[in-house]
């Protein structure tokens, strides 16, 4: 989600998808907004979920340094901060005469 949320930031000032076709870079703002404020919340709950199932079996083995657990949470924070940058330029642009 992170990937797509970053990705979508190079490629609205570059192509149109039609969503909301303006004519400006609206279209990739309102994905990445959507994909890095929901979706990712979404991804989040998913991997917490077969985290726990996993961890319940008793044969659980985490990474080594840093956990799967805070690994995933760090990745869900960068994609909601991504989202709501998007958020920002698509209402910036929106507004915009």
């Amino acid at each position: 989600m992170l990937a797509f949320t970053l990705f979508s930031f190079w490629l609205g000032a570059r192509a149109e998808i039609g969503i909301a076709s303006t004519g400006r870079e609206v279209d990739f703002n309102t994905l990445g907004y959507v994909v890095g404020c929901f979706v990712s919340i979404w991804m989040l709950y998913l991997f917490l979920r077969a985290d726990r199932q996993a961890r319940s079996t008793l044969r659980y083995n985490d990474w080594p340094g840093i956990g799967a657990r805070a690994l995933i949470g760090w990745l869900t924070l960068c994609s909601w901060l991504g989202g709501a940058l998007h958020l920002w330029f698509w209402a910036q642009d929106l507004t915009r005469p």
